[in-house]
Order: C-alpha cells, then sequence, then structure tokens
C-alpha cells in the first residue's frame, strides 16, 4: 500500500520535543568532480526546461528521491550510508540489529542486483527485505533521540548544492516534495540538521511511501501520483 503524508518537516520538527544532538560534521558535501551530470539527450533536456518556462512557475512541482538522490552514494572515497544505513550504530542501538541488517543484505543484496530473476521474484524477494528490516527496527524501539544522534555521527551527506537548491525554491515560494520509501525520522533529522547549518527555513513536504516495491520501473513520484492525485 502507500501512505502519502504532507507536512511542512521543519514546522513539526521544532515543536517535536526531541533532544537533538549537535551535528559535529558538515551534513553538505563538499563539491566533487564524481557529482558532475551526463547529459545523455541535451536536446530532450532542453525541450523540458523551454516547457517548464512557457508553463509558469506557478505550475511547477519539484519532487525527489531522498536515498542516494538528493544524498550522496559515495563520500570520501567509500559508501556512503542511505537512511536505513544510518541506524545502524551499534552504539545506540546495540550488536543484534546491525548483525541483522548483515544478514538480510547478504541474503537480499544479490538478488537485487542480479538481472537473471525475473521482475516478480524480484519484488517478492525486496518486499520480504524491506519488512524483515522494519521488524528489525521495531524489535530495537529506538527514540527519536537515538536517531538525532545516530545521523549526527552516521556517513549520509546531502550532495553539494542542496542548500542552494532549497533557498532557490523558498525564494519562488516552492516546496520540495521529498517522496522516499526509507527511514522516514531519519529523513527528517537530516533536513532538521541541514536547516541548523545553514540558519535558514525551507519548504519541504515528506510524501513517506510504505510500499518499497512498484509495478513498472517509474520513479518514486510519479508512482505516488498515480495512486494517489494532488490536489
Amino acid at each position: 500500500g502507500i501512505n502519502a503524508e504532507y507536512m511542512g518537516i521543519m514546522q513539526i520538527l521544532q515543536t517535536e520535543k526531541v533532544n537533538h544532538y549537535p551535528m559535529l560534521r558538515n551534513i553538505e558535501a563538499t563539491y566533487n568532480k564524481d557529482e558532475d551530470i551526463i547529459i545523455k539527450n541535451p536536446v530532450e533536456l532542453r525541450r523540458k526546461l523551454e516547457k517548464m518556462k512557457e508553463d509558469g512557475i506557478e505550475n511547477l512541482k519539484v519532487f525527489a528521491d531522498f536515498d542516494f538522490t538528493l544524498t550522496r552514494r559515495r563520500f570520501g572515497g567509500e559508501n556512503a550510508d542511505n537512511s536505513f544505513k544510518t541506524i545502524e550504530n551499534p552504539k545506540l542501538i546495540g550488536k543484534e540489529f546491525e548483525q541483522g541488517c548483515d544478514v538480510s543484505r547478504a541474503k537480499f543484496g544479490p538478488i537485487e542486483a542480479d538481472i537473471r530473476i525475473s521482475k516478480e521474484e524480484k519484488q517478492k524477494s525486496m518486499l520480504e527485505w524491506w519488512e524483515t528490516t522494519q521488524q528489525l527496527i521495531v524489535k530495537t524501539q529506538i527514540s527519536r533521540s537515538k536517531i538525532s544522534h545516530a545521523v549526527s555521527e552516521s556517513h549520509l551527506y546531502f550532495r553539494s548544492g542542496i542548500s542552494k537548491l532549497l533557498s532557490i525554491l523558498k525564494e519562488f515560494n516552492q516546496k520540495l516534495y521529498v517522496v522516499s520509501a526509507g527511514i522516514r525520522e531519519v529523513v527528517k533529522e537530516s533536513f532538521y540538521m541541514l536547516q541548523k547549518q545553514k540558519r535558514t527555513g525551507y519548504r519541504l513536504s515528506l510524501i513517506h511511501i510504505s510500499e518499497p516495491t512498484r509495478p513498472e520501473r517509474n520513479s518514486y513520484a510519479v508512482f505516488c501520483l498515480k495512486k494517489k492525485k494532488l490536489n
């Protein structure tokens, strides 16, 4: 199923009573040439940009996935953390959760990467992987304060330029719709820490998808819009 929640993340975080830990590192990565974009079809991109200009800013809606889209996949020559990996901190929630995630990753990771496996079989396995991880999270009874600490100590990094993007959207009174099937509280805490570091407010909404698979090779935003119309 799908659980779409539309909310101003910053406003909610500011009213929640959470003991946020100080951020000991910059959560927005510095620019790296690995982030350069290769445009496969410049003509088509130019057409889309012209269409956006023609339709006007009032019709613009900006959607983005969180893990490894707004955030880096690699940083400093090493793999960066996604929202699930962020809370695999044995100092905060014990080794049982980390060990359970390692077992699941060893079992399901090869299935995810194997192009010989059918779409139906792969989706079934990915759903089992997601459900197994959710059960582990519930079992640990991790608190919001621990999540704050986990984000602070993690290797989760926003891509260079995220704060500039959010500032531009705010200037034009636009929201960024963050569409993610990741750990909702990690997403919220990451934006909270970004806000505190840059000392500015942003307009964001979180659309959290509780279904980790989708029937076609569409983005999360497209899948969400097909399931639930946005007013």
